[in-house]
């Protein structure tokens, strides 16, 4: 654990967010052999393994809402390093692409799980990608939930590149979001209108307060930042989903909100065609992480993919 993480207001915060959705997740800590470093993961439910896949900065936690009311599967959510209550990890530019290729295969080995599902978010779809043309078929279904990170040929919006420049990385690390700038953050990627309408729980903004001021996740992640960069404004080639990749990959879904604030449908639509056979869902008024804005529809979309319903 790190050693600057204030667990105990941590936990309480998470907590409440869980119970909203009726779930309290078991808990266990595993190690990534080829990583060599540990990761937490929650467990919620009893059916077929789906591991959920987050983006940045956030934990594992941000799907509560989502593995919550996917009680009929047995929801593995790991805070992927580094971040949420896993060990302290430096992504350096030697681990990046070991971290990037490895990490679900290293997850479902360290779980003795043979196969699993994925549902994935923004960086976290970068994760799923790899896994789904990696050393062994080991993922059935895969689940993309907004506009995914590291794919060739995704826009990278502009905040993003900022972030890429020279010594940005270290001022953004030194600062903590407080609570204005979170929601600000949030409308930016698409959620403005969730907002307005309360559609986003007081619970999440406590538990996503605590994430920032409690566990270091925001700075850690931001450090990875230089192990990532590429040439210019870019990331670094070995690190991005390719379209071999993506024409290798199996049955995948796409949901994508009509307030992504991050690409445009016309960047959806394109990405899918990359993809054989899959298939995009829109969902009106709905950013980044459609599943905060409307939990049940995205629960019931992912639960019949995942079930092979047409």
């Amino acid at each position: 654990m790190k050693s600057d993480v204030n667990e105990v207001d941590y936990r309480e915060a998470e907590l409440a967010y869980w119970n909203l959705y009726d779930a309290e997740p078991k808990e266990d800590f595993v190690e990534l052999a080829r990583l060599g470093t540990g990761v937490r993961v929650q467990e919620v439910g009893h059916g077929d393994p789906v591991v959920f896949l987050h983006g940045s900065p956030t934990s594992g936690t941000t799907f509560a809402p989502l593995a919550g009311l996917l009680s009929d599967f047995r929801c593995l959510v790991p805070d992927l390093p580094p971040g949420g209550l896993s060990p302290e990890f430096e992504v350096t530019q030697g681990n990046a692409a070991s971290l990037t290729n490895h990490l679900v295969v290293d997850l479902l080995d360290a779980l003795d799980v043979e196969r699993a599902h994925i549902v994935a978010s923004s960086s976290g779809s970068a994760f799923a990608f790899k896994a789904a043309t990696g050393e062994s078929p080991r993922i059935d279904r895969t689940v993309h939930l907004g506009a995914p990170g590291l794919v060739d040929g995704m826009p990278i919006p502009v905040g993003e590149k900022l972030m890429l420049l020279p010594g940005v990385h270290r001022v953004l690390a030194a600062m903590t979001p407080g609570p204005k700038m979170q929601v600000s953050m949030m409308k930016s990627i698409g959620h403005a209108k969730s907002i307005r309408a309360g559609r986003i729980s007081e619970a999440y903004w406590a538990w996503y307060a605590s994430l920032m001021r409690d566990t270091g996740t925001y700075a850690d992640q931001i450090r990875m930042l230089p192990a990532l960069k590429g040439r210019g404004l870019d990331y670094r080639p070995a690190l991005k989903v390719g379209a071999d990749e993506l024409s290798a990959q199996g049955p995948t879904l796409v949901i994508w909100g009509s307030d992504e604030g991050l690409a445009s449908e016309a960047d959806a639509r394109a990405l899918v065609d990359r993809i054989p056979g899959a298939r995009l869902e829109m969902i009106e008024d709905a950013g980044h992480l459609p599943w905060l804005d409307f939990p049940e529809r995205v629960a019931a979309s992912v639960r019949s993919f995942l079930r092979g319903v047409e």
